[in-house]
């Protein structure tokens, strides 16, 4: 019995964490964008943008960036703490993947919160940029696959209920936002490739979709 309240405990406060990472994201890129020094053109440029010492026009960015690292940083730090749960816990199902996914959040977020142009470690906030999409686009598949098999067992039982349907597609959804951006990455950094469906445009589709994961989250998925 003690083990099960333990368990229960543990899955609420990482819902609770993977809530705030949801909505310290939204609070720092609205921030960000109403004190950048110019118009932000949400689905053509990459989140990134905000983070910069200066801004695509070259004006000074120091409220912006300053907003993103301190976001930033905030999101890295709680999705690190996540991390630590999964790999001590004895008793969370997939702890393991969800630990390393969290680890990855946890560095993608660090990236991201060193400025886009920054003379010597722009290098690591491209890395951290892919391993924070990455990352939690596939955390929140994990956890979208841990919920539709919690509630409907197979993995393709047809049902007349919505909430099957829901799932089931949803779950698609998820995994189909993740592949989409690894594609693009991979074609934006490795080929001619340069436009179609854009990388700004794809980063934006996979944060809709895990920001909308998390609200339909609740702690057995965790």
């Amino acid at each position: 019995m003690e083990k099960i309240v333990e368990k229960i405990k543990t899955q609420k406060i990482l819902i609770i964490l993977l809530s705030g990472i949801g909505i310290i994201l939204i609070v720092t890129i609205g921030l960000a964008m109403w004190q950048y020094p110019e118009t932000y053109e949400f689905f053509n440029e990459h989140i990134s943008n905000l983070g910069g010492i200066v801004s695509e026009e070259g004006h000074a960015n120091f409220n912006s960036s300053l907003i993103m690292i301190i976001g930033f940083s905030i999101c890295a730090a709680i999705a690190l703490s996540m991390s630590i749960i999964y790999f001590l816990s004895k008793k969370l199902t997939y702890k393991i993947p969800k630990g390393v996914l969290a680890l990855a959040l946890s560095v993608g977020a660090a990236g991201i919160a060193v400025p886009l142009d920054h003379t010597t470690l722009r290098q690591f906030h491209y890395i951290g940029a892919a391993l924070f999409i990455l990352g939690f686009g596939t955390y929140n598949f994990v956890c979208q696959a841990r919920r539709y098999f919690r509630k409907h067992g197979a993995w393709f039982k047809p049902k007349k209920k919505f909430s099957f349907w829901f799932d089931f597609v949803f779950s698609w959804i998820v995994l189909a936002a993740v592949v989409m951006y690894l594609v693009v990455f991979l074609l934006m950094h490795f080929t001619t490739y340069t436009n179609m469906l854009s990388g700004p445009l794809a980063q934006k589709i996979v944060l809709f979709v895990d920001l909308f994961a998390i609200i339909i989250f609740d702690r057995k998925d965790m």
